[in-house]
């Protein structure tokens, strides 16, 4: 997208994205930042520790972040000291108890494994059987633990 075409370009006083895959690379963080007049904000996952998906991961033959566009906060920092601008940093750890029927959770899981690969038949057949196996009363539990990154900072006169 053309900001400029198309009026977005610092026509926004706050612009914050919230855990998506969107901002993903120095390209997409660009215009993240070119879209606000004043504040950006960026808040995502620094670690986060996803029992189950982890397991399906390794049945599906992926590695840990596979599938993911994480935002790696070190490129993140260095562009924004790079244009000037003094990010502050906050972290949140928080925890999530996951209780869903087996039904959503193995949507969920081979839908999460997919974007990363085309799942086999015999990997989607292995995820179900180790979901099932974890099933208590027709619901699968998980606990996951995640440590929030937010990087914020204020475009003025004197950066950027």
């Amino acid at each position: 997208m053309d900001l400029v075409q198309q009026g977005f370009k610092e026509r926004f006083d706050l612009v914050f994205a919230h855990t998506t895959p969107a901002i993903c690379d120095a390209a997409t963080f660009q215009k993240m930042n070119d879209t606000s007049k004043r504040f950006c904000v960026i808040s995502n996952h620094s670690k986060m520790v996803e029992p189950v998906l982890h397991a399906v991961q390794k049945i599906a033959g992926l590695a840990d972040n596979d599938g993911n566009c994480g935002n790696d906060r070190s490129y993140i920092i260095d562009m924004l000291f790079q244009l000037g601008y003094l990010p502050k940093l906050a972290y949140e750890k928080q925890v999530w108890n996951m209780n869903q029927s087996y039904e959503d959770t193995r949507s969920y899981y081979i839908g999460r494994a997919s974007i990363a690969k085309q799942l086999t038949p015999d990997e989607i057949s292995e995820v179900k059987e180790y979901l099932a196996a974890i099933t208590k009363n027709g619901r699968v539990i998980d606990q996951i633990n995640t440590t929030i990154t937010t990087i914020y900072w204020e475009k003025t006169a004197s950066s950027g």
